[in-house]
């Protein structure tokens, strides 16, 4: 009944030891939840400083509310690195211990870090908007409505992070030490080689009497050069299924290298 994948006869997933993990991993999460809350709350607290440092008088009409959200979202993409302990053998001895496998151990890990915590971290800054909103003071009214609902869930915020942080979450499961740097390496070399892969379509597709502009890949049918209808619906069916694919990708990737990490 609580077993849907089955592997030589040991069931791979049980609901009930999933939850037992869960149970067990409460406490680590709770303390995740506390950083996150208390660094969500630090850089409200830092874009304030910085409004009223620039001009008080200007902060009632704009903001570093915007700036608050992005930095927010940087917070949770480069979460994996900074919370969660970098597989060595001190840790790994107590993960052989616990009653669960390597998807379970997976599947904590990925509800966590893209689902429990971002949903949690909005939760705090709606709260903090809320209490903004009671404050009767114009300029925190204002930064409320800067990083309100609307602002602050957005779906090309939502892409990043799904986009983003398996590099980072990879990152710590493969480096044993300075994971958060050497991840943010990898995610140097891979925009590397975005810009250059870009660059060299840029080169190789005919240039109209406006020019070719290298960013304009995914809406070149409308901007650059007459496309046919299928050749059209090729290169938008392929903005949509390269990025879905590169995050499932990423993902199982992630699931075999933590899986090789504890054999």
């Amino acid at each position: 009944m609580n077993y849907f994948l089955k592997k030589g006869g040991l069931p791979m997933f049980s609901l009930s030891r999933f939850i037992l993990l869960e149970k067990n991993k409460w406490g680590e999460t709770r303390i995740h939840l506390g950083v996150m809350a208390a660094l969500t709350a630090i850089i409200y607290f830092i874009c304030i400083l910085v409004d009223f440092n620039n001009n008080s008088d200007m902060a009632v009409q704009q903001t570093y509310g915007h700036h608050a959200v992005i930095f927010v979202l940087m917070l949770l993409i480069m979460a994996p690195c900074f919370l969660e302990p970098s597989i060595n053998k001190r840790n790994s001895i107590f993960d052989i211990l616990l009653p669960s496998t390597t998807l379970e151990k997976f599947l904590h890990i990925w509800l966590k870090y893209l689902v429990v915590i971002p949903v949690f971290v909005w939760l705090v800054m709606q709260v903090l908007n809320g209490l903004f909103g009671l404050s009767g003071v114009p300029y925190l009214q204002h930064l409320a409505s800067d990083t309100s609902f609307v602002t602050s869930v957005r779906v090309d915020h939502i892409g990043m992070l799904c986009l983003v942080q398996p590099i980072f979450f990879v990152g710590c499961v493969c480096f044993k030490s300075k994971n958060l740097l050497k991840s943010f390496g990898v995610l140097g070399v891979l925009m590397l080689l975005f810009v250059l892969i870009v660059k060299l379509f840029g080169l190789m597709i005919p240039e109209d009497t406006k020019g070719y502009a290298m960013w304009n890949i995914a809406s070149y049918a409308e901007c650059n050069y007459p496309l046919s209808f299928a050749d059209t619906m090729l290169l938008d069916a392929g903005n949509i299924l390269f990025p879905i694919l590169y995050i499932i990708s990423s993902w199982v990737a992630a699931y075999f290298i933590l899986r090789e990490k504890e054999v």
